[in-house]
């Protein structure tokens, strides 16, 4: 276990829905970037979708090793999951990557570095604490926030 924790949305920020094949397709970039930052952080995926449908997503996609714990709609809120990761360990760094505005909508008591990326709306509807990227999640894109 890792003193750095980062939260991962998993609908729209590491998949997305096809309609036509009826499955979670990856977003270019981001199964590289899961495998890249679980070098450097525990890995958490926080979603509304279900658990078992993203472990089996995982392991179709062989990043069942890169994910330390998925957390579904089964787990509660997005709030429920952040409260649920802050009691396994002190983290000193904590990164929450999500797509839309409402992921953002949670109270901790301790800093949390807000990343939205592959954002099509308009930023003016995110929080104000929010760094936001139009571009897709990808390893690169998040470098800049491991250090920092």
């Amino acid at each position: 276990m890792m003193n750095k924790a980062v939260i991962i949305d998993f609908m729209g920020t590491i998949a997305s829905f096809r309609k036509l094949e009826g499955t979670a397709q990856a977003i270019p970039g981001s199964i590289e970037a899961i495998k890249g930052l679980s070098d450097y952080f525990d890995v958490f995926i926080s979603s509304k979708s279900s658990e078992a449908y993203i472990t089996s997503w995982l392991k179709k996609n062989n990043l069942e090793n890169f994910v330390y714990i998925v957390y579904g709609f089964e787990d509660g809120t997005k709030n429920n999951h952040i409260e649920k990761i802050l009691r396994i360990d002190d983290y000193e760094k904590i990164i929450y990557i999500a797509d839309m505005p409402e992921d953002f909508i949670f109270k901790v008591e301790i800093p949390v570095i807000k990343i939205a990326v592959n954002v099509s709306l308009s930023s003016d509807l995110f929080p104000k604490d929010v760094c936001i990227f139009k571009k897709p999640l990808s390893f690169d894109l998040i470098k800049q926030f491991i250090e920092g």
